[in-house]
């Protein structure tokens, strides 16, 4: 067996929150949850083989690497009627999934990446099929094998397999090449953590548990035990008696407790300015509506405001009450979610970076939402260093992010009855004002959805007028029976327990004498329909704290059921300190920074930073007539590799259907993150690595190369010229690009061929080195930008050499490259004889 290396440097951090409980304690990884979906049929046959299997999985997994599995649980559907009761573990949070097969792979096993290389991906899926061995998808490798592939993949971040059970190609796949910048398996695997604990204690026998969680049956939402315990903080300092932020904060307070909230849920309720108050002395389960009614108006009463801010101190009476509400003590299943709009100050006691530490032992999960711009610097590390969600509201009029990070909160606090989740529609702002009081909003409603709840939350001193009309212009009003309103808090809701399909209209009429606009936030969301796939949208950046020059890479996943939908119109809008807001785009097309194009992963990249501070995200996903399509499957004889997908002619290989009208917002995902380091006055960024060099034509010892053209300000603008390099060893080059030969693109007009605008698709071709004495021709080129900022190198395209007799002599450049290899060969030869002697080099000699 043999752990695959090539490569270079770098890792990033994923900032959409990981709830894994699995861990690595001295080489031996535990609470490894495997979970079968409650639509597979019973067998015990599956339990047997999923434990034989991961056996296999651990002890190849320990061969190549001195780690291994130690404990696992298998979920079951609670249909089956085996094992213990266990409503901790869902199907959706586990680690490894057993299900129907992905159009793609069919029963192959395969990693859902995040494509951040280095960090934990999504989730292994195993299929029935591939389970049982009814099927010969991996017929040329273990089974056992197959699936440490997989884990690795899955635990550091790679996107190549570690471990074969033959003699395999070792050649790095373009997507791991480009997900990680070159850098390959095993360097990835010696950087991370998990590496230190290698070959600690010898390897052991995985001990398995079988377990059920109650919930996953069909029963009535009130029947089932979902929710968490959480201790809500809210900010009583004197600074958010501006801008209406008292008023927003109860706004959230209640959308989050009855919009958010499982009726089981425990809360606790601290408020804080120079110190803590308990609203309540103890959790308080909300089994009843009568109760949410009550602490819906304890949190929403108001209440006298103090002089400081004492975020800490308010952090660690959290801990105590849930420390001290618990047989068990603090749990990992445990929440807190913070909302404030102060910096910190000595007055209010300790900061967040004095009980950090006690936060992060605790695995308690920490949620915020920053209330304007001088909120504490310290909160997105705060959520960053516990997987929590980050939100800011920039208090912009047209800003829409207060009820998307509360939205986006919906699948952590119900993750334990994940699929009762309503899907998120729409939620945008709705601008009205004395000027112009009346505006227009259609909204898709696709078939796969069904009650709908159109809610609108409005401004503390607003005074509207709503209408609604159906696909059949049916009307509805305040006077209408599916009206309700919070008049206190100005939350109006329509519920409509069965719409129509197709198009509705929204009409927002203001009343308000004032002539400052007013934005009106208009949330849909809706039930998805029983037994039927809706279209799934999730969300996350590569980091929540991003230090310049590094760029702020946007992820958004968008499916139905496991089928990508590709050719959407996805879109992330960036709120900006002291800037308008940046719509954006994000593709699925293999190009720039989308690793893998047609995989329903689309990517953007956002550098147009204007200050050091916080940046909101939403993230909007809509259906493009005639253009968005959803994947069936691919077509008989299709390579189903994870490798395969997204090569060139792809789109040939696969069958897809059209999408109806549809529109969504992601179900969970990062609201904000922090910008540090920017210095304006100084250019930063330097061009973008080119991702997609590829070859069109080899004709008459000439290449054509076509790209997309990075910009001037890494994918902005115009870059001032690239550099080609040739070399004859991939590694050499890779490690410094200088050794190259340098070529040159040959101009139709005679002068130096100049880079186009960014996104543009170039073209250019080059003669290649006549008298060249290699197999291989490597290629690939650098961006230089007008500051004299270099890009990292391309990907490197090979190219073999055409089958001509060479003079070697006549060329400069390949004698150059000739003598170089000699040169490097020999002294390598000397190097090893220095160190080891003759008697095994002369044996060996070969191998050099």
């Amino acid at each position: 067996m043999t752990v695959q290396s090539e490569g270079l440097a770098c890792l990033f951090l994923m900032s959409v929150a990981m709830a894994t409980k699995l861990s690595l304690t001295n080489g031996g990884y535990e609470d490894i949850t495997i979970a079968i979906n409650k639509n597979v049929p019973k067998s015990m046959e599956m339990v047997e083989k999923l434990q034989i299997l991961l056996q296999d999985a651990s002890e190849s997994l320990y061969a190549a690497t001195g780690l291994y599995m130690r404990t696992a649980t298998i979920l079951v559907p609670s249909s089956w009627q085996i094992g213990d009761r266990n409503d901790k573990l869902t199907f959706s949070e586990a680690d490894m999934r057993v299900d129907r097969p992905h159009p793609y792979y069919r029963d192959r096993p395969y990693t859902q990446p995040t494509w951040t290389c280095g960090t934990t991906q999504r989730y292994v899926h195993l299929t029935p099929g591939f389970v049982l061995g009814k099927t010969d998808r991996t017929k040329n490798i273990r089974p056992g094998i197959a699936l440490a592939n997989q884990f690795a993949r899955y635990r550091w971040g790679v996107f190549d397999d570690v471990i074969s059970d033959e003699t395999g190609s070792t050649t790095m796949s373009r997507s791991h090449e480009k997900a990680c910048k070159g850098k390959g398996v095993a360097d990835i695997i010696q950087s991370h953590d998990d590496h230190s604990q290698k070959g600690q204690t010898p390897i052991e026998t995985v001990t398995f548990t079988v377990v059920y969680n109650d919930n996953d049956q069909d029963k009535n939402p009130e029947e089932k035990e979902c929710g968490r315990r959480v201790v809500l903080l809210l900010d009583d300092s004197m600074s958010m008696d501006e801008y209406s932020r008292v008023f927003r904060q109860k706004q959230v307070a209640r959308n989050f407790i009855k919009d958010v909230l499982p009726a089981s849920s425990e809360i606790g309720i601290i408020t804080f300015h120079e110190y803590s108050i308990m609203l309540v002395r103890s959790l308080t389960k909300l089994s009843s509506d009568e109760y949410q009614a009550r602490i819906v108006d304890l949190v929403t009463q108001d209440r006298r405001l103090g002089a400081a801010t004492g975020i800490g101190q308010a952090l660690k009476d959290a801990l105590a009450l849930l420390k001290g509400t618990s047989d068990t003590g603090i749990s990992e299943e445990d929440r807190i979610l913070l909302i404030t709009d102060g910096e910190e100050n000595p007055q209010g006691g300790p900061k967040i970076v004095d009980v950090m530490k006690d936060i992060i032992e605790s695995r308690v999960m920490v949620h915020s939402i920053a209330l304007g711009r001088d909120a504490s610097r310290s909160l997105g590390e705060l959520c960053q260093a516990t997987g929590g969600v980050y939100g800011y509201y920039t208090e912009n009029a047209k800003s829409g992010t207060l009820t998307q990070v509360v939205s986006n909160l919906w699948q952590d606090f119900n993750m334990l009855c994940v699929e009762d989740q309503p899907i998120e529609i729409v939620n945008i702002p709705l601008e009205v004002s004395k000027d112009k009081p009346v505006v227009e909003q259609p909204v898709p409603i696709d078939s796969t959805v069904n009650k709908t709840v159109f809610q609108f939350t409005s401004p503390e001193n607003s005074d509207i007028e709503l209408q609604i009309k159906d696909p059949e212009n049916r009307t509805y009003d305040r006077n209408s029976p599916q009206y309700t309103e919070d008049l206190r808090l100005k939350v109006d809701k329509f519920t409509f327990d069965n719409p129509q399909p197709g198009e509705w209209n929204v009409t927002v009429r203001s009343k308000s004498v004032h002539s400052n606009p007013e934005a009106v936030i208009m949330t849909v969301k809706a039930d998805p329909k029983q037994d039927s796939e809706t279209y799934e949208v999730q969300s996350w950046l590569d980091s929540i704290i991003v230090n310049v020059p590094a760029v702020t890479r946007i992820y958004v996943s968008v499916s139905r059921g496991y089928s990508p939908l590709i050719k959407a119109k996805v879109t992330a809008t960036v709120e900006r300190p002291d800037a308008d807001a940046v719509n954006v785009d994000l593709r699925d097309d293999g190009k720039g920074a989308d690793v893998v194009g047609l995989d329903g992963i689309y990517t953007g990249e956002f550098t147009s930073y204007t200050a050091n501070d916080r940046y909101s995200l939403e993230v909007h996903v809509a259906s493009v007539v005639g253009e968005t399509v959803v994947v069936k499957e691919l077509l008989s004889g299709a390579r189903d590799t994870q490798d395969d997908v997204g090569v060139e002619n792809f789109e040939d290989k696969i069958i897809t259907s059209p999408v109806e009208p549809m529109a969504r917002k992601p179900s969970q995902g990062p609201g904000a993150f922090d910008v540090r380091g920017l210095n304006l006055q100084v250019d930063q960024f330097p061009p973008s690595p080119i991702t997609d060099l590829v070859p069109t034509e080899v004709k008459d010892n000439r290449v054509t190369l076509q790209w997309t053209a990075p910009g001037d300000d890494w994918t902005e603008g115009t870059a001032s010229e690239y550099e080609f390099r040739m070399w004859y060893d991939q590694d050499a080059l890779k490690k410094d690009p200088s050794i190259g030969i340098s070529l040159t693109i040959e101009d139709t007009e005679g002068g130096k061929y100049a880079p186009s605008p960014s996104r543009t698709l170039e073209s250019g071709t080059i003669k290649l080195t006549d008298n060249w004495p290699f197999p291989f021709y490597y290629i690939a080129v650098i961006t230089r930008d007008h500051g004299n900022h270099t890009s990292e190198l391309s990907n490197v395209v090979r190219l073999p050499r055409p089958e001509i007799q060479y003079d070697i002599m006549s060329d400069p450049a390949a004698i150059f490259a000739y003598t170089y290899a000699t040169v490097y060969f020999f002294t390598r030869i000397l190097e090893a004889y220095a160190i080891i002697g003759c008697d095994w080099l002369c044996k060996n000699v070969n191998e050099f």
